[in-house]
């Protein structure tokens, strides 16, 4: 399938490997510091320092420069059975083999006068690939040609726009000024005679505190799945129901794009499917070991459940429902494991956006017993 779109990429993987290069170089330069303090390695270690620092500035500001330069081509899209073919005009043909692709979204963007739908397809290294098409439909057929519509694979989406980077940089003075005043401090009660091991404990003190605190007041990171919303902020990971009346204010803030967030919930109540509710208790564990948790759902399904349905489509209308428990949907795994047919427990796995849950449905569909037990003693 072919569709004329306008192409553009979002670099984040350089970006932060530049980034990732000030950070060690900048630790690195307080050590040096202390180094001439000391004199351990002689003079010619001043030119080491100043060649550290000029690569570090070079370093920070080639980060910054890649996260903004953007440019757009116009050209098709084409979705093979192996990759995504670019067609850009006068830039050539970029292949991206669909193994790389880690998620694909459809955003409705605001511009004037219309709706501009894009499909953001986000990359292993990062980056993100931007479609922009002429209309919903297309969107819509691209992203379910590459496994993520409704019934899909699970969704990891950072909500964080680009600009947000400039929150970085105003952090980053934040944290070099505290640490000044520190130095300031300690320098005047130190009566001036330790300045050079006061400046290295100052940028030591900068990296310390920058960098948990980008993590804390990161914007933040969702992974869409059947069974709801796992969002990740800072250090803490909390799961929502994909109707959920809070989750689009929980997922918006200062620099976050408020169209991939109108995305997310989009996604989320799509892929919901109710109806679960209803017989999900009969498969919850209640505390039982795994023999006796198995016993009890082939006990009660052969008492009765099996005469008002198949055991295998009860267990897969509560393995893709979004009203249950965490326990009732590894329950209906469980049922699924000992019926034979692993296959919906597969995919489930991959469309489950709580970690801990998609690990022991891998483990129900491929795992021998113990591993299936240890699987669940971490759930």
């Amino acid at each position: 399938m072919r569709f004329p779109a306008y192409l553009s990429v979002n670099r984040v993987a350089l970006p932060r490997l530049f980034s990732r290069i000030f950070k060690g170089l900048y630790v690195l330069n307080g050590l040096l510091m202390v180094a001439l303090r000391f004199n351990w390695l002689g003079p010619d270690l001043y030119s080491v320092y100043g060649l550290v620092s000029v690569t570090s500035f070079v370093a920070i500001v080639a980060s910054f420069v890649l996260s903004f330069v953007d440019s757009f081509h116009r050209g098709e899209v084409e979705v093979t059975p192996d990759a995504v073919v670019l067609r850009r005009e006068r830039k050539g043909t970029r292949i991206v083999p669909r193994s790389s692709i880690v998620s694909a979204l459809a955003v409705h963007r605001p511009h004037p006068g219309v709706h501009v739908s894009t499909v953001e397809l986000t990359l292993a290294n990062g980056d993100r690939l931007h479609l922009r098409l002429n209309d919903a439909a297309a969107a819509a057929t691209i992203v379910s040609a590459l496994g993520f519509g409704p019934e899909g694979a699970r969704l990891p989406v950072d909500l964080a726009m680009p600009s947000r980077r400039w929150l970085h940089l105003l952090l980053g003075f934040g944290v070099y000024a505290f640490a000044m005043v520190v130095s300031a401090f300690l320098l005047a009660a130190s009566r001036g005679r330790e300045v050079d091991a006061l400046q290295a404990g100052s940028a030591l003190l900068q990296m310390a505190l920058y960098v948990p605190l980008v993590k804390l007041l990161a914007a933040p990171r969702v992974v869409v799945g059947r069974d709801g919303v796992l969002v990740e902020r800072g250090w803490k990971r909390k799961a929502y129901r994909a109707g959920d009346p809070a989750l689009p204010n929980v997922l918006r803030g200062i620099g976050v794009d408020g169209a991939r967030v109108d995305a997310v919930v989009h996604a989320a109540r799509e892929r919901a499917v109710g109806g679960g509710a209803a017989i999900g208790a009969l498969f919850e564990r209640g505390g039982l070991s795994l023999p006796e948790w198995r016993a009890r759902i082939v006990s009660a399904l052969d008492g009765g459940y099996r005469a008002s349905g198949n055991v295998t489509e009860l267990a897969r209308s509560v393995l893709a429902s979004a009203d249950v428990t965490p326990d009732e949907r590894v329950g209906a795994a469980l049922a699924l494991r000992v019926a034979g047919d692993v296959e919906p427990v597969r995919r489930a796995a991959v469309a489950t956006a709580d970690d801990r849950v998609r690990v022991v449905l891998d483990a129900m569909a491929d795992g021998a017993d113990d591993v299936v037990e240890r699987r669940l003693r971490e759930l």
